[in-house]
């Protein structure tokens, strides 16, 4: 279908042409960007012409880091966000225990950090508001998960369970498995990874309704295989570029591909853990201890994580929060030959906390960032409290990498936080004096900077002539909106390879 967008406020990102009023699409690309109607009629013979009463639009907006089937679960089971102290949480857990028919596993998902709790969450406390029941509770990090004594029983965790290498398991003072599990530990539980139907293609037609044209998506093989499956049956409303995230402790690997809807781009692997859990890794103690955080995986294993990806045609995603972490997956990536950097373009998926001397090894290495700006004001007063003064420069520091010549590719995390790029694009430019982006430069990480993290910047991320034709309709020029009400501004079309999903 041919189609042409007329009457609009178009805001390209292309410095050839910033503005236009006029995009003509052919065959699913874009034949012409301008003010002429005529010149975009006959760009796209028999074309619908389409007004968009002056509403502005811009390239299609990428989440640069998701993980859609978690969010699809997610949205199916107990939700336990915003819950910040044990007995309501508990009581949540009892009536989903008696709601539950018995023998049926109680999952929870969103749960804050276990050590905000006090008393420490216990597999004991899980007994008593579900007696007998699997339950596992899963943190909002995603990086612990809190189980029930039938939980631990199935997973087959005793006391004789040895920690796996970059994992623990909670003990009380007897030795006895406590029902928390943390970081590689995680690898002890079943999966889970079966989707409700429909859950899957629910979740994505939500994230294209807000505004988001391609996910960089993260998950096991059995996540591309369902991606496939929709495209194949015309079902996917969005692109996924798709990184590969083995189970916690095992070793999954898909080759490269090339299609325009659902590829694959990356393996991913992680370095360290998370703030809230205090397992993220450390160049200097937390704030009022002797501990640094928990290292996952180390120097020769992330040299062999790098050879199999580059082997196989994909780059290599490093989750890395602490600076320590951030530091040791540059010193990898340092050590790749430097046409494999160029070609493939590695990434640091978080980077949380650098230190300011590391700031242009990202540019120098061409390291991409890839960063979720919405951590910033849901982490803001732990970060404070565990990072202290550290955070001031290298804490969330998107604007001192960019400034450095870093590329930024910005996301949400989602489930962890919301996918909505819009609170993505508030957080990044009402971030704290010396933090904050103007919002053309924050958008760069959703559009320019996400295309080229895929290599994909000579075909999206960008308004003009051969590009893909994906755009994203606002219903206010955000421009022109002061940045704490980006929030609000409505999102009104998502178009897709020239058609509108949304």
């Amino acid at each position: 279908m041919n189609v042409v967008l007329a009457g609009a406020r178009v805001r390209t990102l292309d410095p050839a042409r910033p503005l236009a009023s006029h995009i003509a699409v052919a065959d699913g690309r874009i034949a012409y960007v301008g003010d002429d109607a005529d010149e975009a009629r006959a760009a796209a013979p028999q074309a619908e012409v389409i007004d968009l009463g002056g509403r502005t639009v811009t390239p299609g907006l990428a989440d640069s880091h998701t993980h859609i089937a978690g969010w699809a679960r997610a949205r199916e089971r107990l939700s336990l966000g915003g819950l910040s102290a044990l007995e309501p949480v508990l009581a949540r857990v009892a009536e989903a225990h008696a709601r539950l028919p018995a023998g049926e596993m109680l999952h929870g998902e969103d749960v804050a950090p276990f050590g905000l709790f006090a008393p420490s969450p216990s597999r004991a406390l899980l007994d008593r508001a579900a007696p007998g029941r699997r339950v596992v509770l899963r943190g909002r990090d995603r990086h612990a998960a809190w189980l029930s004594s039938a939980a631990l029983m199935h997973a087959g965790i005793t006391r004789a369970t040895a920690d796996p290498p970059g994992g623990r398991i909670g003990r009380d003072a007897l030795g006895e498995p406590d029902g928390l599990l943390y970081e590689n530990a995680l690898a002890l539980l079943d999966s889970g990874s079966e989707l409700v139907p429909g859950a899957l293609e629910r979740a994505l037609h939500d994230a294209a309704a807000l505004g988001i044209t391609c996910v960089h998506d993260f998950g096991d093989a059995r996540g591309f295989a369902a991606y496939r499956m929709l495209a194949e049956r015309g079902s996917l409303p969005l692109r996924v570029a798709y990184g590969v995230m083995p189970a916690r402790g095992e070793e999954e690997t898909l080759e490269a591909t090339a299609d325009a809807r659902a590829w694959v781009f990356a393996h991913k692997a992680f370095v360290d853990g998370t703030l809230g859990s205090r397992t993220a890794w450390m160049l200097e103690p937390y704030e009022g201890g002797a501990d640094r955080g928990l290292p996952t995986l180390d120097p020769e294993t992330l040299d062999r994580l790098g050879e199999r990806a580059r082997a196989h045609g994909v780059t290599l995603a490093l989750h890395a929060i602490g600076d320590a972490a951030v530091r040791a997956a540059l010193d990898a990536f340092a050590r790749w030959p430097a046409g494999a950097r160029a070609r493939l373009r590695p990434r640091i998926e978080h980077a949380q906390l650098v230190h300011p001397e590391d700031f242009g090894r990202f540019k120098e290495l061409g390291v991409v960032a890839s960063m979720q700006p919405a951590h910033s004001a849901t982490d803001r007063a732990l970060a404070e409290r565990l990072w202290g003064g550290r955070d001031a420069r290298g804490g969330y520091a998107w604007r001192a990498l960019e400034e450095a010549g870093g590329v930024l590719a910005f996301g949400s995390d989602v489930p962890i936080e919301p996918i909505d790029p819009r609170v993505g694009l508030w957080a990044a430019t009402t971030g704290g004096a010396g933090r904050a982006l103007d919002f053309e430069r924050a958008l760069h990480g959703f559009t320019t900077g996400a295309a080229y993290a895929v290599r994909r910047e000579h075909e999206l991320g960008r308004i003009a002539r051969g590009f893909l034709a994906d755009f994203t309709v606002w219903g206010d020029d955000p421009w022109e909106t002061p940045p704490e009400r980006l929030r609000a501004v409505p999102i009104e079309q998502t178009w897709v390879f020239g058609q509108r999903v949304v």
